[in-house]
C-alpha cells in the first residue's frame, strides 16, 4: 500500500504556515484503508454476522472510514491541507452516530451506566439520555483517534482501543 500511495502521490499537503513539517511532505495518507480492510476481512471470517452488534460495528467502521477517506481524498485532489470543512465532517459523523444509537435503543440495548471496576451499574439512563450519551461516545472516540493520528499517521495503537 505504501508503495502504491507514494506512486500515486497520495500525500497530505503540508501547510506553508508550518515550515517545520515540510520534511513530512512525502508521508502517504489514507493508510486507514488497509486497517479498515483488514478489520472487515477478519470480521467476515471470524465474527457472527447475524449478530446485530457486529453488523452495527461494521457499519460504524465503514461509515466513519468513509468520512476520513473523503477528507483525505479532498486534501489530495485539491492540494490543500484543509480537506472537508469541520462542519461537514462533524455533521456526517453526528448523523451516523445518531442513526446507530437510535437503532441500538430500538433493539433494546440496556441503558445502564457502568463504571470500570464496579460490579453494579451506577444508574439506568432514560432512553433519550442514553442515545445522547452513545452519540457523545462515538464522536469523542472517533475524534480522539483523529487528533492522535496527526500528521504522522500513527493511529494504529489508539485505534486498537477504539475497535
Amino acid at each position: 500500500f505504501i508503495l502504491w500511495a507514494k506512486a500515486k502521490k497520495a500525500n497530505q499537503p503540508i501547510s506553508s504556515f508550518v515550515p517545520s513539517h515540510q520534511n513530512k511532505k512525502d508521508t502517504p495518507t489514507m493508510g486507514g484503508i488497509v486497517f479498515v480492510f483488514a478489520t472487515i476481512v477478519a470480521s467476515v471470517l471470524c465474527a457472527s454476522l447475524g449478530n446485530l452488534y457486529v453488523l452495527l460495528g461494521i457499519i460504524v467502521l465503514v461509515g466513519f472510514s468513509f468520512v476520513g477517506f473523503r477528507d483525505d481524498y479532498t486534501k489530495i485532489n485539491q492540494q490543500n491541507n484543509a480537506g472537508m470543512s469541520a462542519k461537514m465532517k462533524f455533521g456526517m459523523l453526528f448523523v451516523l452516530s445518531l442513526g446507530v444509537s437510535v437503532l441500538l435503543s430500538l433493539k433494546g440495548l440496556d441503558t445502564f451506566l457502568y463504571a470500570p471496576f464496579l460490579k453494579n451499574p451506577l444508574f439506568e439512563m432514560p432512553t433519550m439520555l442514553a442515545v445522547g450519551f452513545w452519540v457523545l461516545v462515538f464522536l469523542s472516540t472517533s475524534n480522539a483517534v483523529n487528533l492522535t493520528d496527526g500528521l504522522d499517521g500513527l493511529a494504529s495503537v489508539p485505534s486498537i482501543f477504539t475497535l
